[in-house]
């Protein structure tokens, strides 16, 4: 039984049918193995024609031929960077240490006149913050009374709750601008912004006058009990040679919507954070904060900038929810990184590179951008947003 199973086998992968050119002969396996021979003559062939087209025959070639002059010391040439374009070269030895709003001789199209203290977005102004003219009014829209027909509120829960008292330079409450579309522009939603009839009764709330509430606290004891105890906190404070503070302004009413700063910059490294972000709750959840992002990042991107930093609360998952909605990439949490209020704080990190911002986030921003509703919405034709976006449309810059 034996022998006649040994023959049965080595018949079926008999390769004389096809040496003698018996095709009818050929079994199945046969087949098989023909189609396995020439599988693997097919692969070594790309393979070889590959190496060889790709030249790595001829780079292994005069690496010997190096190596038998030099040695050793062929193999330990430096490693080569890449090079910035000369754009970027010039912005890192023009770009100061001290941020400004007047460096850019062109933003969307439109001429800035020379010291200018003001950036204009589609929907909002970005002023340099001065705490003569402006400190009165940001503690009136921060420190719980009615204002702008909204309220009262709790300032800790809707403003201070992710602040860090003890550095200047935290991020801070950016949950403040989440912008749900489904929420912000509903014509029946009632928290985020009164109508138009209610604009009246706002312009009298945003007096410096207003009397403080009885008992207003910050975060850690701190109360900003008035304008004076608001503008000592440190995310109010001049942040140094680095940094900028900045008013932002609804243009359609001219209201104070609250404050963003510029920090940590980094002209070296074309590098900076937008940090210290906090809205009024009448402007949460509306159009300020995705037009605050649109605006402020086509600024630092057009002035060569290639890197943007934010930072927030690991456990804030608002902000992070802001964050994330104007495009930022998550490069990691940073635990362990902070202690406030005798607490544990791990630092969610996001940043947005000018690759990122050319290839996908302007546009991508853009397109969330809605029209103002609300206490700031007036009157416009359908479409309004998408057409001035086209017009202020341009060429997409160089990186590296």
């Amino acid at each position: 039984m034996g022998p006649v199973v040994v023959e049965a086998t080595l018949a079926a992968y008999d390769l004389r049918p096809l040496i003698t050119g018996n095709w009818e002969l050929l079994t199945p396996n046969h087949w098989g193995v023909i189609a396995g021979i020439a599988t693997f003559t097919v692969t070594v062939t790309v393979v070889l024609v590959l190496v060889i087209l790709g030249g790595t025959c001829s780079r292994l070639r005069d690496e010997a031929q190096e190596y038998e002059v030099k040695g050793v010391a062929a193999f330990k040439a430096p490693y080569q960077r890449f090079q910035l374009y000369d754009e970027l070269l010039i912005a890192v030895a023009t770009l100061p240490s001290k941020p400004s709003l007047s460096l850019l001789p062109q933003m969307g199209g439109k001429e800035m006149t020379g010291g200018s203290k003001r950036l204009d977005g589609l929907t909002v102004e970005l002023h340099a913050y001065e705490p003569a003219l402006h400190l009165d009014q940001l503690w009136a829209i921060s420190c719980g009374k009615p204002v702008y027909a909204y309220g009262p509120f709790d300032p800790e829960e809707c403003l201070w709750r992710f602040f860090d008292v003890g550095a200047p330079s935290s991020e801070v409450q950016t949950s403040a601008t989440t912008d749900n579309a489904s929420v912000i522009h509903s014509e029946n939603n009632t928290s985020g912004a009164a109508n138009q009839s209610n604009v009246a009764a706002a312009t009298t709330s945003t007096s410096p006058a207003l009397t403080p509430p009885k008992e207003p606290t910050g975060i850690a004891g701190y109360a900003f009990s008035d304008p004076a105890a608001l503008g000592a906190a440190p995310f109010m404070v001049d942040p140094g040679p680095r940094g900028l503070r900045m008013v932002v302004v609804d243009k359609a009413t001219g209201y104070i919507c609250g404050m963003a700063s510029l920090l940590d910059n980094r002209p070296e490294d074309l590098s900076v954070r937008v940090g210290d972000v906090w809205l009024t709750p009448a402007f949460q959840r509306t159009h300020v904060h995705t037009d605050l992002c649109l605006c402020l990042l086509s600024y630092l991107f057009g002035l060569g900038y290639r890197r943007v930093e934010r930072r927030c609360d690991a456990e804030d998952h608002r902000a992070r929810k802001a964050i994330e909605r104007a495009g930022f990439v998550l490069e990691g949490v940073l635990r362990k990184h902070r202690i406030v209020s005798g607490c544990n704080v791990d630092t969610a990190l996001y940043a947005l590179t000018n690759s990122d911002w050319r290839d996908a986030g302007k546009s991508r921003l853009s397109a969330k951008l809605r029209a103002p509703t609300g206490i700031s919405g007036p009157t416009r034709p359908r479409g309004w947003i998408s057409s001035v976006l086209t017009d202020a449309g341009g060429a997409k810059p160089k990186d590296a």
